[in-house]
């Protein structure tokens, strides 16, 4: 009698039946898999605060201020913060004087920088020798090479009447096919903007990507680690498809480049403009290295380099003949100090002596110009 309480007791509790017991479990997945996804979320927000995914070169040149996407051109500076209201560097050729004489200096970094750069020093050459109605227009682009300069070219400069138009140059024309896009002659990163998750379908770009291509977190992890990038990029396909480092596809570059100035050439003769292209030194083309230059200067790199502006020279002759070419690679052959702070930028102390190299080839020119035209 005393034992059937308790018999009745533990009757009446049922056990969870099994459809509650993985209704439950699957509720204790799916929030463990939202605290995770939340949880990383924060972290991949809260390390933007104290972790730079940029490389140094984009810390010297933030992206967002340097490569603003523009029509046609690929992207150039973003107007304000530096640059003028075309997103240039320095004065306008919107605001130029009356009657001026105008030079267009098109180039990647290595126009756009400097304190004062290039395309400044250049005139004030002009100025010290009292041409003071020549003004030379600083076109510099971070990262462009002699096709996004074509471009420019058809698409901005003769709009505002060149006199003469500058294409100094070729460094990122055989720079960035062999670590970046490595199509010869196609604009810096192109396969990055392939890429774009609006303009393919969802098998070609699936929801892992799109979430990597928007976490600091993958960035941090794809500058260590390669086959991160290949697998949201595909380069290896591309370099297959390209046929990387093949002579052809050096040939490509080659005639890219060349092709590319001889294309501008032609375009300005009919605006009456003169053109002059100047092939630029990379840190490869000087003799001796200075302290700081040597741990720059990776020897596995300057046999593909002395080949190519090998190339250069010899289909410039035998192929564009008549284009206003001037190689000066070498200008810093006989400089034993540091003048090289990368692959291909140079201290201040090289860009002056680059523009009174550029000057002294195209100031008889440009005087003859002046004259012939009454400015």
């Amino acid at each position: 009698m005393t034992e059937e309480p308790n018999q009745q007791g533990k009757q009446s509790v049922s056990p969870p039946s099994t459809r509650n017991r993985v209704r439950v479990g699957m509720l204790n997945v799916l929030l463990l898999a939202a605290t995770l996804f939340i949880g990383l979320i924060f972290i991949d927000w809260f390390s933007t605060l104290f972790i730079d995914s940029r490389s140094p070169f984009e810390r010297m040149f933030p992206v967002e201020q340097t490569r603003h996407p523009e029509p046609f051109i690929m992207f150039k500076g973003k107007p304000g913060g530096g640059h003028n209201d075309l997103g240039y560097r320095g004065r306008s050729p919107a605001k130029a004087q009356t009657g001026s004489y105008r030079i267009f200096f098109l180039g990647g970094s290595t126009a756009y920088d400097g304190e004062p750069p290039i395309a400044e020093l250049i005139e004030k050459r002009f100025h010290e020798m009292g041409a003071k109605n020549v003004e030379v227009f600083n076109f510099g682009v971070v990262s462009s090479n002699s096709g996004m300069e074509l471009a420019r070219v058809a698409h901005e400069v003769l709009d505002y009447r060149p006199d003469f138009v500058i294409f100094y140059n070729g460094g990122n024309d055989l720079i960035s096919p062999l670590g970046w896009d490595p199509r010869p002659g196609y604009p810096f990163n192109f396969m990055a903007y392939e890429k774009n998750p609006l303009i393919e379908t969802r098998r070609q770009y699936s929801l892992t990507k799109s979430i990597a291509l928007g976490s600091n977190l993958f960035r941090i992890a794809a500058a260590r680690y390669p086959f991160l990038n290949e697998w949201l990029l595909g380069q290896e396909e591309l370099r297959k498809q390209a046929g990387f480092e093949t002579a052809p596809w050096k040939e490509q570059i080659v005639a890219a480049y060349l092709g590319n100035a001889m294309k501008a050439q032609t375009a300005l003769s009919g605006a009456d403009a003169r053109f002059a292209a100047f092939f630029q030194p990379l840190i490869y083309y000087k003799d001796h290295l200075g302290a700081k230059e040597k741990p720059l200067c990776a020897e596995q790199g300057r046999s593909y380099y002395e080949e190519m502006r090998g190339m250069v020279r010899s289909m410039r002759q035998e192929r564009f003949p008549t284009l206003n070419f001037f190689d000066v690679s070498d200008i810093y052959d006989t400089e034993r100090g540091d003048v090289f702070t990368d692959i291909i930028h140079t201290t201040q102390e090289g860009r002056m002596a680059m523009a009174g190299m550029i000057f002294d080839r195209i100031a008889a020119d440009a005087l003859r110009d002046i004259k012939r035209k009454g400015k």
